[in-house]
């Protein structure tokens, strides 16, 4: 994050300065992004900002947000925190809450993701302090988290909404399975993540630099996609679905995925497999937006994600959308309009779609307009406004117990 993006969001934030924890595990990808770039902004709009963070998982992104909160004056503290239960949790727990009872009062804890989720709001309980949790995708939404992890997942999420006070689900798909869960409709909140426009308009004017960096022609046709080569994300079912699809596109169309992570080989040796080895390129792991700027068509094939912040890059740069049937891809994504949802796992459904976007030249450029216009719907001006809207109702409603203590910080 740039000081001057943070600039141009400031204005979108209260003046009256709040003390506010995050707490943060999953220092990586989407959720990652989202509490770096909220940290910072609300560090420059003057508020007193605590960022508590896992040590064991961080990405550069997040890296990067953690120097901006520094400079702004903010607080940052890394915890040894462990992505999957662990034997360490208790004292993590013990950890988290002898941080809020030392620095407090706090006006505001934000706990983002499903382990800090457990975690902070356990280490919280009984302090009075207003408790946000951003689940980021529930872990219970994901089908391959395992039976016995789902009914866990399930289980814990619907008692520990007790001890919230408001849940922020970052799209309507995850706001649906909150409320399928049993916690209260008045406790939810719909806030989709936000991105810079301007980052986007930047990179777009990379497109040709990006595209001879690719290998790709002037008249190559590139489906891309980016993401973790993770089981989460499903590449297999993107790459079935291309070659499923190969038979009726023309020879220039190709398709790349941008990532790295440990199936890497695996999804290498099935593109050969399929026999589609020589028009899918892996790429490894490349700076997202600008990359992304290079494509003609943006495909997503996960089976789980809360609201991705590629599929908003996708709407920014103008890009049609092949995506499944994934958190945002109910509001970011109109069938016929700016792309296509297939359901999850079908690769002949996502297959259908491939070749109908990638086929038309003119339905390419009538939806990549349509992606524009949706793309404004999801700004990080937006998503920063509504976020403290909700802190400002919560403060409202508990008192303001840290405000005399931050006027003196």
């Amino acid at each position: 994050m740039t000081s001057n993006a943070i600039s141009q969001s400031v204005d979108f934030l209260p003046q009256r300065r709040l003390t506010i924890a995050i707490l943060e595990e999953a220092c990586a990808g989407g959720s990652g992004r989202h509490v770096a770039d909220l940290a910072s902004h609300l560090a420059a709009a003057g508020h007193h900002v605590h960022l508590l963070y896992s040590s064991t998982h961080l990405d550069d992104r997040f890296r990067d947000g953690l120097k901006d909160l520094q400079a702004l004056g903010g607080w940052s503290t890394a915890l040894p925190l462990q992505h999957n239960v662990h034997p360490s949790d208790v004292g993590s727990i013990l950890e988290v809450r002898a941080y809020l009872l030392k620095h407090g009062p706090f006006d505001i804890f934000h706990c983002h993701s499903t382990k800090a989720g457990f975690l902070g709001r356990l280490a919280a309980m009984g302090l009075g302090i207003p408790i946000i949790y951003t689940p980021h995708a529930f872990l219970s939404m994901s089908p391959v988290s395992g039976r016995i992890s789902f009914l866990g997942a399930h289980f814990v999420e619907r008692i520990l909404s007790n001890a919230s006070d408001i849940i922020i689900c970052v799209s309507e798909e995850e706001m649906n399975h909150a409320r399928a869960l049993g916690i209260p409709r008045a406790k939810i909140r719909m806030i989709p993540n936000g991105i810079s426009l301007r980052d986007a308009q930047e990179a777009k004017a990379l497109r040709s630099i990006v595209r001879r960096e690719l290998n790709l022609a002037g008249t190559d046709v590139c489906i891309g996609a980016v993401g973790r080569l993770v089981e989460q994300k499903a590449f297999h079912v993107l790459i079935d679905a291309f070659a499923l699809a190969v038979p009726q596109l023309a020879q220039n169309v190709k398709l790349v995925i941008v990532g790295d992570g440990p199936l890497l080989s695996g999804l290498q040796r099935l593109a050969t497999r399929r026999s589609v080895q020589g028009r899918v390129m892996f790429q490894g792991r490349l700076p997202g937006l600008r990359t992304m700027s290079a494509f003609d068509l943006f495909a997503m094939s996960s089976c789980s994600e809360g609201h991705p912040y590629t599929l908003i890059e996708a709407l920014a740069l103008g890009l049609p959308i092949v995506t499944t049937a994934i958190g945002g891809a109910q509001s970011s994504v109109l069938p016929g309009v700016n792309g296509f949802v297939s359901p999850i796992g079908d690769a002949k459904s996502m297959a259908g779609n491939l070749v109908t976007v990638a086929q038309s030249p003119a339905l390419r450029g009538q939806m990549a307009s349509a992606s524009l216009r949706i793309a404004n719907q999801f700004t990080l001006e937006t998503m920063l406004r509504r976020i403290t809207q909700v802190y400002e109702e919560q403060v409202k409603t508990t008192g303001y117990a840290a405000q005399a203590a931050s006027a003196g910080r």
